[in-house]
């Protein structure tokens, strides 16, 4: 599996239409790219303005192939600009541990 941790900080006055966007997001990336196991946005408890994003895809080449699409691009083109800062993006391999029981 592969994860991506992704920290933004949203601007304040953008704050409405990034959470639009979050949700449709939220919906179709699974829907539309083979592999994405879970696509999720948290708000910070501590950090008002800073988000979570949250990926779990099932392999680095489908999350390659969502981050090469057209469809990522227009969506940075959506997102960049209700930002107040650069992003924080970390990226991991992991297994999971047990059965899940």
């Amino acid at each position: 599996m592969h994860v991506i941790r992704v920290v933004i900080q949203v601007d304040p006055e953008a704050r409405e239409k990034f959470v639009e966007i979050a949700r449709h997001e939220f919906e179709q990336v699974p829907q539309q790219f083979e592999g994405c196991e879970r696509f999720a946005y948290w708000d910070s408890i501590v950090n008002p303005g800073e988000v979570l994003l949250y990926q779990e895809w099932a392999s680095v080449e489908d999350f390659d192939r969502y981050r090469g699409s057209d469809y990522f691009k227009q969506l940075g083109e959506k997102l960049f600009p209700l930002l107040a800062g650069k992003p924080d993006a970390a990226y991991y391999r992991a297994e999971l541990a047990g059965d899940g029981d």
